[in-house]
């Protein structure tokens, strides 16, 4: 394969993945030579994850010890607070996700806020017709001490959907390969493991529905108005009307778009 001509210059700049991965070597050996803790390396880790995320994706707001691997996607107006972690993940425009949260395999709608301490598509163990659940014996991705085989055929990751104005409580789970509907909200310590439909409301262990939060006509109504692919000025015109739904659809001319 033909090398970009400009990955040499991108590969050597200060703020490249390959940059900060020689920095990390170089502190490796200097930490290991003085005789340093290795908490002050894993401070020095977190560091440089941080400041290669704010480097590849200058329009999100990062908090401290954030990182984002490269396969991340981000629209405009994204916030992720400290200690969070993202590996290909899509976040969707003005989302939020709270401190010390992990998002993996993931795609976030607009508009979704995200409590401290989630974790979505974490991954998954095989329990059916294998011996052991220990990656060693099945993970392409090297997890775990040892690795004595790898086995693609084992299923380690299922894509999470979420959809817009998503409302995820603190410290809730949601496992691999669920979808989440359009203004769902999910209870704090909630472990979701089915699909939730729009505008539903789950909560416990495994999470089931509470309730619904509007009427079957307001929610399809809101379905229709897709209010979240509005630009930020209409929305802005229109954020008076955000508080009461009945007056919001009224005035939509009882869902229609706009």
């Amino acid at each position: 394969m033909k090398r970009n001509s400009n990955q040499g210059a991108l590969d050597s700049c200060p703020g490249s993945k390959k940059a900060f991965a020689r920095k990390r070597r170089f502190l490796q050996g200097v930490f290991a030579f003085l005789g340093l803790p290795a908490a002050l390396l894993r401070l020095a880790r977190n560091e440089g994850r941080s400041r290669y995320a704010r480097w590849r994706y200058p329009k999100v707001i990062f908090g401290e010890n954030c990182s984002a691997d490269e396969h991340c996607k981000f629209e405009e107006g994204v916030c992720v607070f400290g200690g969070t972690v993202l590996a290909r993940a899509s976040i969707g425009r003005n989302t939020y996700i709270g401190c010390n949260s992990v998002v993996s395999y993931c795609e976030i709608g607009r508009f979704c806020s995200i409590g401290p301490g989630v974790r979505i598509g974490l991954g998954i163990h095989p329990t059916r017709g294998v011996v052991s659940t220990y990656p060693g014996f099945y993970s392409t991705r090297k997890i775990g001490a040892k690795g004595f085989r790898d086995d693609p055929t084992i299923v380690e990751y299922r894509h999470v959907t979420i959809g817009n104005d998503v409302w995820i409580g603190a410290n809730a789970l949601v496992m691999d390969g669920v979808a989440l509907g359009h203004g769902a909200i999910v209870g704090a310590g909630a472990v979701v493991t089915k699909d939730v439909e729009p505008y539903c409301i789950v909560a416990g262990v495994p999470a089931r529905t509470i309730r619904k939060r509007l009427s079957d006509y307001e929610v399809a109504a809101l379905l229709k108005a897709a209010w979240w692919d509005w630009d930020d000025k209409l929305i802005a015109d229109r954020a008076h009307l955000f508080s009461r739904v009945d007056e919001f659809l009224q005035t939509m001319g009882g869902g229609a778009s706009a």
